[in-house]
């Protein structure tokens, strides 16, 4: 959650109290959420009154193939950090390498998906190296002032520690992160007390907010109500089959007791002394092809409001061109447009956060602003096309340009090894005429 309070607001021990309480609401809407993706979703009870009914919940997990495709499309292809300062762009290596980059990506890119909003945390570990790591968003209070900037000022993180004396009463950890210093808290009902506080060196909250939109929705959010009708008819449907099963037997033409009842439904025998006697279930009529009709209208409107393609769908092949694949596409690649803008805020704040640090480490002026991310959209491609088109245009474009359109190798790897070649043949053809000229004197000589 995010909270805008004036610069003069000092973070008292009832003011976090405040934020926290507040917060409880927001917590709300994140486990339900949560419960979504983890196929827990609240599918209504039918038939709770009658406990004689089938009452089958089934869960279609829409939510979890929804972030799971937003997500792969969007950062399945790890993000390349460049930079023309390449002591600089050293040192972030090694930092990203330590903390594993890619799958903290990956991490808050999921949070995104599912919440609308992550969070990533900086600190320095025990032998003060750079850690980075994604926090759970149900854990953090953001604040910023109240100017148009909407500039951080503080950040909240608290979680309920375990009370070995009394397992009904809660205990709240509290760290408040400032843009120089960390304050530890506990909280204990209503009491908030300071226990510590440490500096620390980011020169800045070290705390960051990533954002999937405008809005801070999840990608699943909006479709929550097409969800939920859709797990509805398909444990509707169930029910009826399940009773159909368990269908009533109408017997015509006698008089059967309970006993006789019973003992027909053991032999499996009916033997009926005049020709009017007859048996049959009697069930309920199921319309298949409108049930079907719904269904399949509900999974269409599900995918194309939360511009997710269905990839199971006929209409995805193997062979089909690349832009035919794009205007599949074309609604996920939107959706990740705006993901891609508001992802490279955070990661800028990151490569900030870790620059100060550097700069203070090195004594050298690190500009973070050298830094430039670059996004590989994770889709299907028809790699001979590719290969096709870069070829046909060689002479046209640059060799680098050209590998650039090449998504099965890494461009900078592949131009140092062009390099080397060029190298590698001057110095053959060097030492070729330094021969030829040796032999053509030896020739002489003779």
């Amino acid at each position: 959650m995010k909270v805008r309070l004036s610069k003069n607001t000092g973070l008292t021990p009832d003011v976090i109290k405040s934020l926290i309480d507040s917060h409880k609401k927001e917590i709300t809407r994140l486990d339900l959420l949560d419960s979504y993706y983890r196929s827990n979703a609240p599918i209504m009870k039918r038939r709770k009154n009658d406990p004689t009914k089938s009452n089958n919940k089934l869960v279609t997990n829409y939510a979890r193939y929804i972030t799971t495709m937003s997500t792969g499309y969007f950062v399945g292809i790890p993000v390349q950090t460049r930079c023309k300062d390449e002591n600089l762009l050293d040192r972030l290596a090694a930092i990203f390498k330590y903390n594993d980059e890619p799958d903290l990506n990956t991490t808050l890119a999921t949070n995104n998906s599912k919440y609308g909003y992550s969070y990533e945390l900086h600190y320095m570990d025990e032998q003060g190296r750079n850690r980075m790591a994604a926090v759970d968003p149900r854990e953090i209070i953001y604040i910023t002032d109240n100017t148009l900037n909407d500039e951080p000022t503080a950040a909240i993180r608290y979680f309920e520690i375990k009370n070995a004396v009394d397992d009904n009463k809660k205990i709240y950890s509290i760290e408040v992160y400032t843009k120089d210093s960390i304050l530890y808290y506990s909280m204990d009902g209503d009491s908030v007390a300071l226990i510590d506080e440490q500096q620390h060196p980011f020169k800045d909250v070290p705390i960051i907010r990533y954002t999937n939109n405008a809005d801070e929705t999840g990608d699943y959010e909006p479709v929550l109500t097409l969800i939920d009708a859709y797990d509805k008819i398909q444990s509707d449907t169930a029910n009826d089959f399940e009773e159909l099963t368990d269908s009533f037997l109408l017997v015509s033409g006698e008089v059967l007791d309970v006993e006789q009842a019973l003992r027909l439904k053991e032999v499996k025998v009916f033997n009926f002394p005049n020709k009017e006697g007859k048996v049959e279930f009697v069930t309920k009529n199921i319309n298949d092809s409108a049930l079907e009709n719904f269904k399949t209208r509900l999974d269409k409107d599900i995918h194309k409001n939360s511009y997710t393609p269905n990839m199971s769908d006929e209409n995805f092949v193997g062979n089909s061109s690349g832009v035919s694949m794009a205007y599949k596409l074309q609604g996920l690649e939107f959706l990740t447009g705006v993901k891609e803008q508001k992802f490279k805020k955070g990661l800028f704040r990151r490569v900030e956060l870790l620059s100060n640090v550097l700069n203070i480490r090195t004594n050298q002026q690190m500009n973070f602003t050298d830094v430039e991310f670059i996004f590989t959209r994770n889709n299907p491609q028809n790699l001979v096309e590719i290969v096709e088109m870069a070829t046909d245009l060689t002479g046209i474009i640059s060799n680098e340009t050209q590998l650039d359109l090449l998504p099965m190798v890494d461009k900078d790897q592949e131009l140092k090894r062009l390099e080397q070649e060029k190298k590698q043949q001057s110095e053959e053809m060097n030492l070729f005429d330094f021969n030829s000229v040796r032999q053509q004197s030896d020739d002489a000589t003779e």
